[in-house]
């Protein structure tokens, strides 16, 4: 019978020990990669390209909460509709984008504070007053 300490960490080969462990590959295991061999999260803009934002992307607050969807983008804000049944739009200001991957973009305010920031109205209508561009 083959004591137990034996059957937990089985010894290696015997002229192994000082080399490597192989891959199917014949690569050591020890290899790093390098970063020209990692690939990009899908979705994720390639870096050095630039991106903006485009009409049907998700807009979500800080909170992980779905606000609602790109309709309009303009140089300052974007265009957002919110509400499925009784739709309204949002101005949203650019300034406020936090970051993207793929087709979500996240703001650096919660859904709450977005729908409250007084975003409602157009800042090209000059019949109204000026959103908080924070």
């Amino acid at each position: 019978m083959v004591p137990e300490e034996r059957m937990m960490s089985p010894t290696p080969p015997s002229g192994s020990a000082s080399t490597p462990e192989k891959r199917v590959d014949d690569s050591p295991l020890t290899e790093t990669v390098s970063a020209s061999r990692e690939r990009p999260m899908p979705g994720a803009t390639p870096a050095g390209a630039k991106w903006s934002p485009e009409p049907g992307n998700d807009i979500f607050g800080s909170c992980g909460h779905k606000l609602g969807e790109v309709v309009e983008v303009q140089p300052d804000y974007l265009v957002v509709e919110v509400g499925f049944f009784d739709p309204t739009d949002l101005y949203i200001p650019t300034s406020v984008i936090a970051g993207h991957q793929g087709d979500r973009v996240t703001l650096s305010v919660s859904k709450d504070d977005a729908l409250h920031h007084g975003w409602d109205h157009d800042p090209l209508d000059p019949e109204t007053p000026e959103p908080d561009r924070r």
